[in-house]
């Protein structure tokens, strides 16, 4: 792999290996007396590059995005065994 500065793990002259950067934000309002989470905005941002089909990239990223909002609000969360350490970043 290439060194190329600024690029974390470097650069694949082949193409095989990608890096894709994204963020996303969430604003919600809890009630205090009955715990009830209310999603006011989501958004995200997502840099993939070329992409080949729009329609089936934007639905990833948005299927990824509720699979891990649903996860936060789990009544019981766990983590994995890789992550033990990391215990309390497991909302």
């Amino acid at each position: 792999m290439a060194d190329c500065a600024g690029v974390p793990g470097g650069v694949d002259p082949a193409g095989d290996i990608y890096n894709t950067y994204g963020v996303g934000c969430l604003e919600a309002t809890v009630d205090i007396l009955t715990g009830q989470i209310m999603l006011d905005r989501a958004d995200i941002i997502y840099d993939l590059g070329r992409s080949v089909n729009p329609f089936v990239d934007i639905g990833q990223v948005e299927g990824a995005f509720v699979i891990g909002v649903g996860q936060l609000g789990a009544d019981a969360p766990t983590c994995g065994v890789c992550c033990l350490e990391l215990l309390s970043l497991c909302v």
